[in-house]
């Protein structure tokens, strides 16, 4: 199943991207050791994504696309988040893909509606808002 709702769509894309191309990461402590820390945490995570294949790419991409719809119709939003790897339907999606945790953003914080998607990415990050269509009226 794939979603016609443009929201869902542009919450999956957003994720690939970040599990493709895994950036610097960062819990909000900027202490010496803790950037250390992210520097190794950052270099593992690049060297996993190297290992991403298209078919669990695309399976992740079906998992997402069905447990945010069906989230979406049976409460009217869906929650994607990590602490330190993928929690509630980001996990269930990466394990169901095979895809290892290490590449998923830190303290990340997506909410996807029908008409929208906001994103906190990154521990103490402002919300921003990715995607946002107005609903059409007759």
């Amino acid at each position: 199943m794939i979603s016609n709702l443009e929201s869902v769509q542009v919450a999956i894309e957003w994720w690939v991207n970040k599990i493709s191309h895994p950036k610097m990461f960062s819990n909000g402590d900027e202490s010496d050791i803790n950037q250390f820390a992210f520097f190794l945490a950052s270099m593992f995570a690049y060297e996993m994504s190297r290992e991403l294949t298209l078919e669990q790419i695309e399976i992740f991409k079906e998992s997402l696309d069905k447990k945010i719809s069906s989230e979406i119709v049976d409460k009217g939003f869906c929650v994607l988040r990590t602490d330190y790897e993928p929690q509630d339907v980001l996990a269930q999606a990466a394990a169901s893909a095979g895809i290892n945790s290490a590449l998923f953003p830190w303290k990340t914080y997506m909410k996807v509606t029908e008409n929208s998607v906001k994103v906190r990415s990154a521990y103490g990050a402002d919300s921003e808002t990715i995607f946002s269509s107005k609903e059409k009226t007759l």
